[in-house]
């Protein structure tokens, strides 16, 4: 299959933008991030392409802000949340069609027991495709007291949103770990993607009401080598999970056949996973070879490497999204990978073999995408890659 050339979106300035993602609600592309401001100060901006004037449209400007989530609702509406400097979150409730006031604020999150959320992550994705939330908790080092919650109904005329609680028997979190996103699974289950100091970790409810089970841990093998989350995207019935570049100050050593194999132990990883196997499984498409409790892990593949680049290194994904064909169903995946100072966007469609995708037809001699490129945009049915860069 051969994709059409990139269509390269400039996100509006004046500013440069630090973070950007974007996502679908209705028939609008929106996108959230944060933008500079004087010195290290930022701002929190929401914007909706594909709007029918053709320019975006602002939903949402919030001076001081650090962060921005935004999560679809089914109606075509968003909710976000606002991360301030002091790690304070305040949550709006985002509605493009409205010109005047797109963005209100919902002023109190109550629980099923009326018991107040605030300090509630809100994480994209969830059990039935509905936003969930993780209100953190802690005794004696263990946070598996913390409540998970999922959003049961919005009211933008009093400004509130009502949470239920979800069942987290057999979740073990450690204070220092947190649910980063979740993705909705066959008959009511859900994985659950975790950070923290000591690896990143996946957790996997089979079905609704079922108990948590660990599915990868400790970072894929690597520990706090790979403590983050950078993407997350499916392909059924596959779900791809991507992991910065590895905090090589981690202490953590690479296990010995992770030495000497041409394979560098600080290439970022990109993981598979068959979510609804029985049993479950996973595989390292990009990365290092890596010990783990299953016994060896070689990675499948390696992305190319940038014909300008002075590294061997496989450059790290900052980005994952599907490609639709004309039905609507996936029949690629797309890689926004950074290499040194180079972003380039990478495709496959055997979900193991990547190859660049070209920005001009006939492609241009250099792969490389003309400014800082932060984010996907989801692809109309049928339609180019869509890649957003930075002013």
């Amino acid at each position: 299959m051969t994709l059409s050339p990139l269509s390269v979106i400039a996100l509006p300035g004046p500013s440069p933008w630090r973070t950007a993602r974007a996502m679908q609600a209705g028939g609008l592309t929106l996108v959230a991030g944060t933008r500079a401001m004087t010195g290290d100060d930022s701002e929190a901006v929401a914007l909706a392409l594909d709007v029918p004037e053709g320019t975006p449209r602002p939903l949402l400007t919030r001076p001081g802000a650090t962060g921005l989530v935004l999560v679809a609702l089914e109606d075509g509406r968003a909710l976000a949340q606002v991360i301030d400097d002091q790690g304070g979150r305040a949550l709006l409730l985002v509605d493009p069609d409205a010109i005047e006031a797109p963005a209100r604020p919902v002023s109190r999150l109550l629980t099923e027991d009326d018991a107040p959320a605030d300090g509630a992550c809100v994480l994209d994705g969830g059990d039935d495709t509905v936003p969930l939330a993780w209100l953190p908790g802690g005794v004696d080092g263990v946070g598996s007291d913390g409540r998970l919650l999922r959003l049961a109904s919005i009211d933008g005329a009093r400004a509130t949103a009502r949470w239920t609680t979800l069942s987290t028997e057999g979740l073990r979190l450690a204070v220092d770990e947190a649910p980063a996103a979740a993705h909705p699974l066959g008959n009511g289950g859900l994985l659950l993607v975790v950070t923290g100091p000591r690896g990143l970790s996946v957790w996997r409810r089979a079905a609704r009401g079922a108990a948590w089970t660990p599915m990868i841990e400790a970072g894929g093998g690597r520990d706090g080598m790979v403590p983050d989350l950078a993407a997350l995207a499916a392909w059924p019935p596959a779900v791809y999970l991507a992991a910065p570049s590895p905090d090589l100050a981690s202490g953590r050593q690479p296990c010995p056949p992770e030495q000497g194999t041409g394979l560098p132990p600080q290439g970022a990883d990109l993981w598979r996973l068959w979510p609804e196997a029985d049993p479950p499984v996973w595989d390292v498409v990009w990365g290092a070879v890596r010990c783990t409790p299953e016994g060896l892990r070689m990675p499948l593949g390696a992305p190319p490497v940038a014909p300008a680049s002075r590294s061997d290194v496989p450059g790290a994904v900052i980005d994952l999204a599907p490609v639709p064909g004309a039905d609507g169903a996936p029949v690629a995946l797309l890689a926004l990978i950074q290499d040194g100072a180079e972003t380039r966007v990478l495709a496959t469609t055997d979900g193991l073999l990547f190859d660049a995708v070209a920005m001009t037809a006939p492609p241009a001699e250099t792969e490389a995408l003309p400014a800082r490129a932060l984010a996907l945009a989801p692809c109309p049915a049928g339609g180019p890659p869509r890649v957003l860069v930075s002013p």
